[in-house]
């Protein structure tokens, strides 16, 4: 009860500052909620920066929450107009009643997806332990990121309840619904049946949509929901409020950036790129102009074959990669072999050499990649949990033939033409930008297959399907509602499809035991604790995990887990062997060759460590680990003991099974 309680505190002195901008700049209830969040996540930074503690932007927050609590009373008390105070209640009242629903159905919930572990929750952990931004060394995540504004959202609640995963859930739902929210932030109490059903279609969409629906800590969704929801708020602002519509436009925009560096910042460009070009055609009227509509036309097509032959272009150099061996004379006179690359005669500096050994780029990598990419797009679907098999390319088709019949249904033909040229040159855009990413800037094993492509879809196709929600959710007075009815439930239906057994494990903390990779996330779990009930705060265990072929793409959700919840304590599984086998070992998901099982008493007096904890044998561990250290019994999965002489292991003492 005192968790719920203080989360709604949390959620009270959010609303403070919600107050604070309805005040000051006469910002609505909706616009303030995304106001309030770029701010709680602003002050919380700049605090560990500038003060290396957040402790002070807490108190910031709160100052400000009380300010704009006096503020909105003073205000209040002052308009003649009271009602325009309460602008954008309607968002306010649907955040409240959703998050006392999230603290419901995830209540007793766990850290379960991937990335979270070693990313988004391990920096939550991170600040909240050690009071600063994980961008140092030290963080599990790797040092000199700096795109956890998301994180540090979810930081502002366990500074209210403390440590507690199933409160990351319900604050990282919260932001993503900020932004969904945001387009109806100008609807009144009339227009709350359309804010409701647009609610109830979203959260069902998102489903069949993206691979991890509402709870995640991932940022996809947050990422693309704030930039659909500018993008759809932009359409239904006040304009006669310009300055406050600048100010939430470019808070938006700069934390979209920091929520998801690329990602976020691709977003952004498009949401600016929309505001941009919906200002002179639709808000000036020039569309209605038909030489201004065939121009725009024209202007879309050239724009799609300039996307196409850029990218062709690009992956055609690629292919013109050839590698150059050169001798190399050393300051000692000693001469050795080097590999550089050239295009076309024209040899490329040394970074871009190592970019090229990097990320091995090359044309069989491109065209693989190209195979793959094209595969997923149009044939695989956004999520396999869903039962609708709803795969990129005929969800963009679909939200184009949805922007057709808004036009007709409101008689906005030419609006319509517009919103379908933006959505095509963008899904184009989108794409390209994604596809040249998985190509120069992902390793060979994970662009040739693109297996997250999925996730990046999701995000620019959540982004269209709220820009055509908001379309055929306009206040505009409508004729034919008993049409839009007929489709708005045609959406629904097609969504509510989708929907399966795997919904309540997947969207709630209901049904844990159906969870993917529950049994092997709680065993890990179960077994830190065992360990760190039996070592010293000062040592360091080396972990190993011979995992079989057949189980190997389960291996993070024990690898991950072990990693999350002993942080530095433990080897870090990206960066050193986990995994030994007869041709080497694997670090991550490469398998390495130059180091091997004969070369673990090096790796634990680098590394300090002081324990060894096997977490699976097998065969060829149980063989050749013997031979390595001096083991009075046969090797079992358990904890070691490392044993030292002249500072070198010599031998593992077995402690205990776990």
């Amino acid at each position: 009860m005192t968790d719920i309680i203080m989360m709604l505190l949390a959620f009270l002195i959010l609303m403070g500052v919600v107050c604070f901008y309805n005040a000051v700049i006469n910002a609505n209830m909706g616009e303030g909620m995304l106001l309030s969040a770029s701010t709680i996540m602003l002050v919380l930074a700049v605090s560990s920066t500038v003060f290396g503690t957040f402790r002070y932007g807490m108190w910031g927050i709160c100052g400000i929450a009380l300010l704009g609590a006096v503020g909105f009373l003073i205000c209040l008390i002052r308009k003649e107009n009271k009602k325009e105070q309460f602008t954008g209640w309607i968002v306010i009242g649907s955040l409240l009643l959703l998050y006392l629903f999230w603290l419901v159905i995830y209540h007793n919930d766990f850290i379960q997806h991937i990335d979270e572990f070693h990313e988004w929750a391990a920096a939550v952990k991170y600040m909240l332990i050690h009071d600063k931004m994980p961008t140092g060394g030290d963080f599990i995540g790797g040092g000199g990121q700096y795109g956890f504004a998301s994180s540090v959202f979810l930081l502002y609640f366990q500074k209210f309840t403390g440590y507690s995963e199933q409160n990351m859930y319900v604050a990282s739902t919260l932001l993503t619904f900020i932004g969904l929210l945001l387009p109806f932030s100008n609807y009144e109490k009339k227009d709350g049946k359309k804010v409701w059903i647009y609610i109830g279609i979203l959260y069902i969409a998102l489903y069949s949509l993206y691979v991890y629906g509402t709870k995640s800590l991932y940022v996809d969704m947050p990422t693309a929901a704030w930039a659909g929801g500018l993008a759809g708020w932009w359409m239904n602002r006040d304009p006669g409020k310009k300055k406050c519509n600048v100010l939430i436009l470019l808070a938006g925009m700069v934390t979209l950036h920091f929520m998801k560096q690329s990602q976020g910042l691709l977003m952004a460009v498009f949401v600016l790129l929309f505001v941009l070009s919906y200002s002179w055609m639709i808000e000036k009227k020039r569309i209605y102009k038909p030489q201004v509509l065939q121009r725009l036309r024209i202007t879309t097509g050239v724009l799609c074959l300039l996307l196409l032959i850029g990218t062709a272009g690009v992956v055609l150099l690629i292919g013109e990669l050839k590698p150059v061996e050169k001798t190399v004379v050393s300051e000692d006179g000693q001469e050795y072999e080097t590999t550089s690359y050239e295009i076309m005669g024209k040899e490329l500096p040394q970074g871009a050499v190592n970019w090229i050994d990097t990320y091995t780029i090359n044309g069989k990598k491109a065209k693989e990649t190209m195979k793959s990419f094209l595969t997923n797009g149009i044939g695989n679907r956004l999520t396999s949990r869903s039962n609708l098999k709803l795969a990129f390319v005929p969800f963009v088709i679909l939200c184009l033939m949805l922007t057709t019949i808004y036009g007709d249904l409101y008689q906005k033909k030419q609006e319509s033409s517009y919103f379908r040229c933006y959505m095509l040159v963008m899904s184009l855009a989108y794409s390209a930008v994604l596809y040249l990413s998985f190509v120069l800037m992902f390793t060979y094993g994970l662009s040739v297959d693109v297996k997250s492509s999925a996730r990046y879809f999701s995000g620019c196709a959540v982004y269209l399907f709220m820009l055509v929600m908001t379309l055929l959710l306009s206040r505009e007075n409508l004729k034919r509602k008993t049409a839009l009815k007929y489709v708005l439930c045609g959406i629904g239906a097609m969504f509510l499809y989708g929907v399966n057994t795997k919904y309540i494990p997947n969207m709630t903390a209901l049904d844990k035991d159906e969870v993917i990779g529950y049994e092997s996330i709680s065993s890990a779990k179960h077994q830190v604790q065992k360990i760190q009930k039996q070592i010293g705060m000062e040592d360091k265990v080396y972990f190993i995990y011979q995992v079989s072929e057949k189980d190997f793409e389960e291996r993070e959700y024990v690898n991950s887990p072990v990693l999350y919840y002993m942080d530095t304590q433990v080897s870090n599984y990206m960066g050193s062997p986990w995994r030994f086998l007869e041709e080497g070992c694997n670090i991550g998901l490469e398998l390495r060759e130059d180091i091997t099982l004969q070369n673990l008493p090096d790796l634990l007096t680098w590394g300090g460590y002081t324990y060894v904890w096997i977490y699976k044998s097998n065969s060829y561990l149980n063989e050749k680990l013997p031979e390595v250290f001096q083991m009075e019994e046969d090797v079992e999965k358990g904890l070691y003991k490392v044993i030292y002489e002249n500072e070198r292991p010599v031998g593992l003492e077995y402690v205990s099974a776990l």
